[in-house]
């Protein structure tokens, strides 16, 4: 097929043309967020090279980090709920930033309390995810909107990344103390473009008291209404199994390579299969979007959990033929683009507008237990059976979780009917 240029741009235009504005504030801000978002991509090389670190100190304290992390959501997304958006979010991304110029100032004369502050800066930072979810679900008018908003988020979020990790490579090889600060600047200057351009999300109490459908106000303690959400409740358990999976993209995966090909080339091809992964979402996102969007989003998910049931299922039987673990990437990536530009526009509608922080920290938090857990069991499989059965496990759970999500829409469909959701907003699409 030919490119055209001005093809591009239409399809650009029509999938994410007519935004509201501030979407497009978060996105640019995303971007450049992302851009220097490399010091936790590069921790465990830091830890080593430049404090010494061994192995296993460095898994211990990855460990503590991500306990410590996974704490800080339910914060972020209570304090959200009640003090509004905005302001929690851009208090503890700045804050966070400046842990990380304190590291930059301290890497040459206090080492050694380094690794302190990072975990200080990471619990900042995490506090902000179901913040983020939170903001664009406020702004968006319907799911139509708020899907194209997800995927443009997302999108911005990966041209950063494709990016902002050959910068963290270079600094942190030749200038540690801009390694930091490089990181804490493109924090601030995103922090000062939500703060300037972006208006308060929360919706008022009239705005709140007009949702309908799985959006309308509750009261009472939130572990009890996200019980009384059967359907939320169904999905969130069958996306633990697909949180579980995507965690073999880091962990099973290089492992993998490194088996098959040895120390010498199995590093090399897993770096090129990753960047695959990201051309491929930077290219084919908006296409997806477009392609899917007349599908309800519990379904495109299934289909997401489908895909990865051949996209990884099948790297128990490719052996060392290389050009099929790049048709393996393909297949799963193609699946992680639609589960990222759906899972959020299902969870939203189907969460109390009043309780939007909240619901997506308690996701947020059972998805990272899955998360966490997979490469324990992964690498058991590994050892005591063998790298294919541990992939044929994988293949296995995505089936599970295909079912599950087709069982979810179907019990969506009985309980709430084929109505769109109907959420409000609090501007206009200025």
């Amino acid at each position: 097929m030919k490119f055209s240029f001005k093809g591009a741009v239409k399809s650009v235009k029509t999938n994410y043309g007519g935004l509201p504005r501030s979407i497009y504030i978060l996105f640019i801000a995303r971007i450049i967020n992302r851009l220097g978002g490399f010091v936790y991509s590069f921790l465990a090389l830091y830890l080593k090279t430049k404090l010494g670190m061994s192995e296993g100190d460095i898994a211990n304290y990855v460990l503590l980090n991500g306990a410590v992390s996974m704490l800080s959501p339910f914060i972020g997304g209570y304090v959200a709920d009640k003090k509004g958006r905005k302001i929690i979010f851009v208090s503890v991304q700045f804050l966070g930033s400046l842990f990380f110029v304190a590291c930059g100032i301290l890497t040459d004369t206090r080492p050694e309390i380094i690794p302190v502050l990072l975990i200080i800066a990471s619990f900042l930072y995490n506090m902000v995810g179901p913040i983020n979810n939170a903001m664009v679900a406020d702004i968006t008018k319907n799911q139509d909107e708020r899907r194209r908003s997800y995927s443009l988020i997302y999108l911005g979020i990966n041209i950063g990344v494709a990016i902002g990790p050959i910068l963290g490579g270079f600094l942190l090889a030749n200038y540690v103390k801009w390694f930091f600060l490089g990181d804490a600047i493109t924090t601030m200057i995103s922090v000062v473009l939500i703060a300037l351009f972006v208006k308060e999300t929360m919706l008022s109490n009239e705005e709140m008291e007009e949702a309908e459908g799985g959006e309308k106000m509750e009261s009472g303690f939130t572990a009890g209404i996200f019980i009384k959400k059967p359907v939320l409740l169904m999905y969130t358990m069958f996306a633990i199994f697909n949180s579980a999976v995507y965690a073999q993209m880091g962990f099973g995966l290089s492992l993998h390579m490194d088996h098959v090909f040895g120390g010498q080339y199995g590093a090399a091809y897993y770096g090129m299969l990753i960047s695959f992964n990201a051309v491929v979402v930077l290219s084919l996102t908006i296409l997806l979007t477009e392609l899917l969007k007349r599908f309800r989003p519990v379904y495109n998910v299934a289909l997401a959990s489908l895909l990865n049931t051949i996209g990884f299922g099948m790297i128990a039987f490719i052996g060392s033929r290389l050009p099929l673990y790049f048709m393996s990437v393909f297949i799963w990536t193609v699946a992680e683009i639609v589960m990222v530009t759906n899972s959020n526009v299902f969870i939203m509608s189907h969460t109390p507008v009043n309780y939007r922080g909240r619901f997506s920290a308690i996701i947020e938090f059972l998805m990272g237990a899955g998360f966490v857990v997979s490469p324990r069991i992964m690498s058991y499989m590994m050892v005591n059976f063998s790298y294919e059965t541990a992939w044929k496990g994988i293949g296995a759970i995505s089936i599970v979780a295909f079912l599950g999500f087709m069982a979810t829409g179907y019990m969506d469909k009985r309980i709430n009917g084929t109505a769109s959701m109907k959420g409000a907003s609090t501007e206009s699409s200025d």
